[in-house]
């Protein structure tokens, strides 16, 4: 399959679990972010360009479900994605511990980047309350979520190598 349709699948499937799954499996404010998962999987497997590019079309489709400003999700996750596919494979290595933590981390510094926004917007941010009782148990929840589904979207993500490619003539 062509990686922009993989990329294309793995971003709907993830929105519309967003949409879907996730708030069964909410616990009150505190969700995965799915979306953020495959973002951060495009962008390691497949490096900045690719990372920002899922970043915008699955910040965009998740800007479609949330009120409020459209085009402030898509900034903040192309920006993760950017800057999560610039990290050198190689520091990250094989297993998939360091880069599930780097979601997690992510998930952090994507929903500060969103409150740091909403404050410039004028909107009332309670940042010390929101960070304990949202941010860092999201960021937890979509870490837990991500050695679960990392591992599968990385292998899934990954260019097939030649030596990998079974010819049937």
């Amino acid at each position: 399959m062509r990686p922009d349709l993989k990329l294309a699948a793995l971003l709907l499937l993830a929105w519309l679990a967003q949409a879907s799954i996730v708030p069964l499996i909410s616990f009150n404010t505190v969700q995965p972010d799915l979306v953020l998962i495959v973002v951060a999987a495009q962008a390691i497997v497949g490096g900045p360009t690719r990372g920002a590019l899922a970043g915008f079309s699955g910040g965009l489709l998740q800007d479609l479900l949330a009120p409020g400003s459209i085009g402030v999700g898509a900034l903040i996750k192309t920006m993760v994605g950017y800057s999560l596919g610039g990290i050198d494979r190689a520091l990250l290595g094989e297993n998939p511990v360091l880069p599930v933590l780097m979601i997690g981390l992510m998930s952090i510094i994507s929903q500060c980047a969103y409150l740091g926004l909403l404050f410039l917007a004028g909107e009332p941010v309670i940042f010390p309350t929101y960070l304990v009782g949202v941010v860092l148990p999201s960021a937890l929840y979509t870490t837990i979520i991500g050695f679960a589904l990392y591992p599968v979207l990385e292998r899934w993500s990954s260019p097939e190598r030649p030596d990998q490619v079974v010819d049937i003539a």
